[in-house]
């Protein structure tokens, strides 16, 4: 982590604004876990997100301040609301998650989970797990 930006997140914990660095990436759930054919730069750059969240934790630990990184899958927004919903089809949740379930971990991350760091929360209805087989294609 370079030394402006390490500056700048010791002096918020010193000060008392903020001890808890949480990085969230939209929509990669499974494309920071797996790789996907025709995406590489994307993927890539997902996969960078979880280096930096490993190296920032280990240059802030003594500073006591930790370092995760919440990854979310498609989530349900208006915006989202038209597309088609064969991409959550078969994982083991079979739709995408809220804005609140999305906001519920990223807050379990930040206040509650006071022990963890360097870590990694996926916010994907278990689509990193593998693909289910539902009864009617047994």
């Amino acid at each position: 982590m370079n030394s402006l930006g390490r500056s700048a997140i010791v002096a918020c914990g010193a000060q008392g604004i903020g001890a808890d660095a949480v990085l969230a990436s939209i929509d990669s759930g499974t494309r920071v876990l797996i790789g996907y054919s025709g995406l590489a730069g994307y993927v890539a750059g997902k996969w960078g997100l979880r280096g930096l969240t490993k190296a920032a934790a280990l240059d802030l630990a003594l500073d006591r301040i930790r370092v995760c990184s919440v990854h979310p899958g498609s989530i349900a927004t208006p915006m989202t609301a038209g597309l088609s919903t064969d991409a959550v089809a078969d994982q083991p949740i079979a739709r995408s998650r809220t804005p609140e379930e999305v906001a519920a971990m990223v807050r379990f991350v930040a206040l509650e989970d006071t022990y963890s760091t360097g870590s990694e929360f996926v916010v994907d209805g278990g689509a990193a797990a593998g693909i289910t087989v539902r009864d009617q294609d047994r």
